[in-house]
């Protein structure tokens, strides 16, 4: 492949990464404490010597930490999160963050998310007594069951927040990133978080992309198209 022709090439492997990127959010506008990808494109050198050429390239994905709205659900179990914070649960993968804060109790009355994982407390996980009626928890992330205190939300955030990794649609890996306890971070109970994905910003990205697309790929077509005409005028 010729230099134009990788570089267009390359272009397109590019168009299709950010693609996926934009398809990824759009897939989760409903998930609650989902935060917006970013591909990070670079131009890269591929190839040596007379072949290299210099090329757009997804060198990675990086997170839109930024606020989503808190939307009321009128359920005690659902909290939601203000400023900058992550839930902390336990899963078979160690521990993990999240700003979903869908959670519920198990049949033990062990606070856990939707999939089963328990939601860590500043002493461990977080019992709920049996025949509790009423469950409180304040904007420090206190819970209180009628009048007893049960424990406090384990909230963190991250000295190196653009080290986080996704684990799931809006679980992170953060031990790399440095977590801490949270100090400018309010619970809000009976809301979710919603996804900070915007789907109007995300389809006319696509879009932008997918036309992009297209004109590197007519661009090819016509670079091939010529080069075959060289090659069959060269051999008559």
């Amino acid at each position: 492949m010729s230099g134009p022709s990788q570089a267009i090439a390359g272009a397109m492997e590019t168009q299709i990464m950010a693609q996926d990127v934009s398809a990824r959010n759009i897939a989760n506008v409903l998930t609650p404490g989902f935060k917006r990808n970013i591909a990070l494109v670079e131009a890269m050198d591929k190839g040596s010597g007379k072949s290299a050429v210099t090329t757009p390239t997804v060198t990675g994905v990086t997170l839109d930490l930024s606020q989503g709205p808190l939307q009321p659900t009128g359920n005690d179990m659902d909290l939601g999160l203000r400023g900058e914070g992550f839930f902390s649960i336990e899963t078979p993968d160690g521990t993990l963050y999240t700003r979903n804060g869908a959670f519920r109790l198990n049949e033990n009355g062990v606070l856990v998310t939707q999939g089963g994982n328990p939601v860590l407390g500043e002493s461990g996980q977080i019992q709920i007594p049996a025949g509790t009626t009423k469950l409180t928890v304040g904007s420090d992330g206190q819970l209180q069951t009628d009048s007893t205190t049960v424990g406090k939300l384990k909230i963190v955030t991250f000295d190196k927040p653009g080290m986080l990794q996704q684990a799931g649609d809006s679980n992170y890996i953060g031990d790399a990133a440095g977590p801490k306890a949270a100090a400018a971070c309010s619970v809000h109970q009976g809301c979710l978080e919603a996804s900070n994905v915007d789907p109007m910003t995300e389809l006319v990205q696509m879009m932008a992309t997918f036309r992009d697309y297209q004109a590197c790929a007519r661009s090819l077509h016509s670079i091939e198209d010529s080069a075959n005409k060289l090659y069959a005028w060269a051999r008559s």
